[in-house]
């Protein structure tokens, strides 16, 4: 992936990242001021920040996807191989960069987040846990939430059953009155505008 090659060919002093198919050129703030899809090469504008390309790189705006894709495919050559390492759900990897820390990238791209990558492995290890704690934290909270909701679906069910059942015995259904104009087509008080009677 040359998402390096691609940086400093077009001069890029933004965060340049990989992420979800996708080079990003963002901030610290906003990671996508704009990006550019791996498969194809094309420019995707932001349009909170439309003029972000034309005012700061307009040559990326001007780029033929063809050119990009070049760049991309480009192998990048790196100053320093430091490792650092990091973890993917249940699995610690290890990677390697420039330099360690946020705002960096690895050499595939990837930023570096506080917590979640560390130059100790043992550092990961905890990071990797932390994370799987608090989505089991997160998710349990979600599912004592339907339930409690699904809870409170199942009583009024329960309640708009009951009601039925209670009108059924006190007010038998018989069939309409043949002169009864309070019911018609479209329901209580509707009347047969149309009739000669």
């Amino acid at each position: 992936m040359g998402w390096k090659t691609f940086k400093e060919h077009f001069g890029i002093t933004h965060i340049v990242r990989v992420a979800k198919g996708r080079v990003l050129i963002g901030t610290d703030y906003v990671s996508d001021l704009a990006s550019i899809d791996v498969e194809t090469g094309t420019v995707i504008i932001n349009e909170t920040f439309s003029g972000f390309l034309e005012e700061r790189y307009p040559e990326v705006l001007a780029a033929k996807p063809a050119e990009i894709l070049s760049l991309l495919e480009t192998e990048d050559t790196f100053t320093a191989s430091i490792p650092v390492f990091t973890y993917e759900r249940d699995k610690i990897v290890e990677k390697a960069c420039e330099e360690p820390g946020w705002p960096n990238v690895t050499h595939d791209g990837l930023m570096m987040y506080e917590n979640t990558f560390s130059t100790v492995k043992a550092t990961a290890i905890r990071f990797a846990r932390d994370s799987a704690e608090a989505r089991i934290r997160r998710l349990s909270e979600s599912i004592e939430r339907t339930e409690q909701d699904l809870a409170n679906q199942r009583a009024s069910l329960a309640e708009c059953k009951a009601d039925l059942e209670a009108l059924n015995l006190a007010y038998p259904i018989d069939p309409p009155a043949a002169d009864d104009l309070s019911i018609g087509e479209n329901g209580p008080g509707d009347i047969d505008r149309n009739s000669t009677t």
